[in-house]
């Protein structure tokens, strides 16, 4: 059966020439990896304001979907970054993936503002279904390292 919820009908005749009919509903075929995640986005944000070095975190939540076939995730998150020396701000990010095996390379795309900045991101899946990966780049004058974790909480999306 290709991927998705299936119904399956099966007939039979008996002997007697009455027919038998049973009709399972709800069959669900789909990849191992399928189902809603959700975890934590860590970033580490560096740079240098005056003179005077900046160093802030930003841990935000990530919720996302991975598709019936295990090939396609994308979801969403928000966190704040706080800095001392300067007014912090808001940080969204939505990130994407294409899935081959247990591996995952997509992008994550930053919004400090009204024009996302994406960067690429890795990751993959251990054995026990938990999705770990990381990235780095830079988002106006500061420089990011993060990382996301998300384990999966369902296995249904649809």
């Amino acid at each position: 059966l290709d991927f998705g919820i299936h119904t399956i009908t099966a007939w039979a005749e008996l002997p007697n020439g009455d027919r038998l009919q049973a009709t399972y509903g709800g069959v669900r075929v789909q990849s191992p990896t399928t189902g809603i995640y959700a975890g934590a986005v860590d970033i580490t944000v560096t740079g240098e304001v005056q003179g005077t070095p900046i160093n802030a975190g930003c841990n935000g939540a990530i919720d996302f979907i991975v598709d019936l076939r295990g090939q396609v995730l994308g979801g969403e998150g928000q966190c704040a970054v706080n800095l001392v020396v300067v007014e912090g701000f808001d940080l969204a990010y939505e990130v994407t993936g294409d899935i081959l095996n247990n591996d995952v390379a997509g992008q994550i795309a930053l919004s400090a503002g009204p024009f996302p900045i994406p960067l690429g991101w890795e990751g993959s899946f251990d054995d026990s279904g938990i999705l770990s990966g990381g990235f780095e780049g830079d988002l106006l004058a500061f420089g990011l390292n993060g990382q996301l974790t998300a384990r999966r909480v369902t296995r249904y999306v649809e």
